[in-house]
């Protein structure tokens, strides 16, 4: 198996991974995919020193300016190595991204953004099982959100991007907007989720929304 290093994959273009007969394909398919929908294509994707491989490649916009790209091989001889690819870009990606997995309950993956995020090591979020693999969400959001990731696995038309609330490892609560996307990982359904730290966000837009009720208060009492 050809040993690949992080540089070789970030920053490099699109068309540098997509076969050129199908960059067309998924270009076209990139620009229709919009925010919370889903878009899938087959293409080839080049792996590095081997032929070819003919992949699926799931897509989902997180954000206007960011897409999350999910790509499951179709040829089997190449699996490993684009494996190897893609969890090179998953790594480097500035997006927090979780896999969660059933039977038993648990954490599958979590990038090195993610880890950062919730102050936990990379070993302690992949030792969780059960109810404790949803311990980095907020007490009182849990049941939502493990309902929305078991509705999901089931096949269910679930909500797919919303906002949480987290919880780190040093019990600080921080708000999240979560994309979730099922996907088969390793063999088994999983949830493929990105998340994004929002507290900022959440918190400015909290204290304008309660200036605007302080004020509408105020004025609605001068007029009478």
């Amino acid at each position: 198996m050809t040993a690949l290093v992080r540089t070789s994959v970030i920053s490099r273009i699109v068309e540098d991974f997509v076969h050129e007969a199908d960059f067309e394909v998924f270009q076209n398919a990139m620009n229709t995919c919009g925010v919370d929908q889903i878009e899938q294509v087959e293409v080839r994707w080049k792996c590095k020193d081997l032929p070819d491989c003919r992949t699926t490649v799931t897509m989902t916009k997180v954000s206007d300016t960011q897409c999350l790209v999910m790509i499951q091989p179709i040829d089997t001889e190449t699996q490993d190595e684009l494996e190897m690819q893609y969890n090179t870009l998953l790594t480097q990606a500035q997006l927090g991204v979780i896999i969660w997995q059933v039977n038993p309950a648990r954490i599958s993956y979590a990038n090195p953004r993610i880890c950062e995020l919730l102050g936990y090591t990379e070993e302690e979020l992949l030792s969780f099982r059960g109810e404790e693999a949803f311990c980095v969400l907020h007490p009182e959001d849990r049941a939502t959100v493990a309902g929305r990731f078991m509705q999901r696995l089931e096949g269910t038309n679930v909500q797919r991007v919303y906002e949480t609330r987290g919880l780190r490892k040093d019990g600080e609560s921080i708000w999240l907007q979560v994309a979730a996307s099922f996907i088969t990982y390793r063999g088994e359904p999983a949830s493929l989720t990105t998340i994004l730290d929002v507290t900022d966000q959440v918190l400015a837009r909290t204290e304008l929304q309660n200036s605007e009720l302080k004020y509408r208060s105020l004025a609605e009492g001068s007029i009478q």
